[in-house]
């Protein structure tokens, strides 16, 4: 994460990027990347894109909580 969130930081401070987001990240990926950015002065993840149907919702156990109590840290 350490070198992930250092890319991002320059490419906010370049302009080239907004807002950040994550494609199928675990939930404590999310918490993982979001208390990263927070060390860094950042706002966090943004989004998260995730598989959802009717076969697959994990998502509702494991990347909703922590999504949740994180993007308003």
């Amino acid at each position: 994460m350490d070198e992930t969130w250092a890319a991002f930081e320059a490419l906010v401070a370049q302009g080239k990027v907004i807002y950040v987001g994550s494609s199928n990240f675990a939930g404590w990926d999310i918490a993982t990347a979001c208390q990263e950015a927070s060390r860094r002065g950042m706002a966090g993840l943004a989004s998260e894109q995730s598989v959802y149907n009717l076969t697959n919702r994990t998502v509702e156990l494991e990347v909703i909580p922590p999504a949740d109590t994180t993007a308003w840290a």
